[in-house]
């Protein structure tokens, strides 16, 4: 279980801010470490944080952690592609945090590279290796998942493309942050954000306008902070047909 949950969670709503797993192997055994950033309790927000660390413990169901000063804290925990959130015995939510790529992964790499670390990814690992062994998977998933990423990020064709919707903005409706000259640049703005989501299509779904995962890789991106457009990347399993991508609200 310790495998499965050992990773770095950040953007945490609630009473985590921040929290990294780490699992280390040590003369033949692991130890469990952890650290993280606790928000201290406030009448109003936003309330500070103070930096926590020490060992911890789960099971299929529970995590514990002990930090080195201070009581034990013991969460209810549902892990996800994308997020991390942590309840108390009542059920009551204590603190939802985004799950990042390991910094080794095909994702991470492609995010980082093209120039969108921050972005929210929600795709899991069973799916993809699921897609991988299907029979018409000539283009394997990280090429699969960089063609996307280009797609996304400079091909404007369509009009409701995520850079044909920044290319039909005025400056003047674009954060300041996000005001660069060349639409490009403004996009990367927009979708290096952890309200941007990009999730892949399971076996058996289509895209809009009917493509299916059978033959293609499916890659979805959503840009909170942008419009209230879905976007598809579509990617040809065989590797014989261009990727395009295309978007609908």
């Amino acid at each position: 279980m310790g495998e499965r949950l050992a990773g770095t969670y950040e953007n945490g709503r609630g009473a985590l801010a921040s929290l990294a797993l780490a699992r280390t192997k040590l003369g033949g055994k692991y130890t469990y470490t952890f650290a993280g950033t606790e928000r201290v309790t406030c009448v109003r927000a936003p309330c500070p944080t103070r930096a926590i660390e020490g060992t911890w413990f789960a099971n299929s169901t529970v995590l514990a952690l002990q930090p080195t000063r201070g009581a034990r804290l013991e969460y209810r925990y549902k892990l996800s592609a994308s997020s991390f959130e942590l309840r108390d015995r009542q059920g009551t939510v204590l603190a939802t945090l985004d799950k990042r790529p390991a910094a080794d992964s095909p994702i991470a790499r492609a995010l980082s590279d093209f120039g969108i670390p921050r972005a929210k990814i929600e795709i899991e690992e069973g799916d993809v290796r699921a897609q991988d062994a299907l029979p018409a998977s000539r283009v394997k998933f990280e090429p699969a998942l960089r063609d996307a990423l280009k797609s996304f990020l400079t091909d404007g064709d369509d009009p409701e493309s995520p850079l044909g919707i920044v290319s039909g903005l005025d400056s003047s409706e674009l954060p300041e942050g996000c005001r660069a000259r060349a639409d490009s640049e403004k996009l990367l703005c927009f979708a290096n954000d952890p309200e941007t989501h990009i999730g892949l299509l399971k076996i058996g779904d289509s895209a809009e306008q009917g493509e299916t995962v059978s033959d293609h890789w499916i890659f979805t991106m959503y840009l909170g902070n942008l419009s209230d457009h879905g976007h598809w990347a579509i990617v040809d399993r065989k590797g014989v047909e261009a990727t395009y991508n295309y978007g609908f609200n």
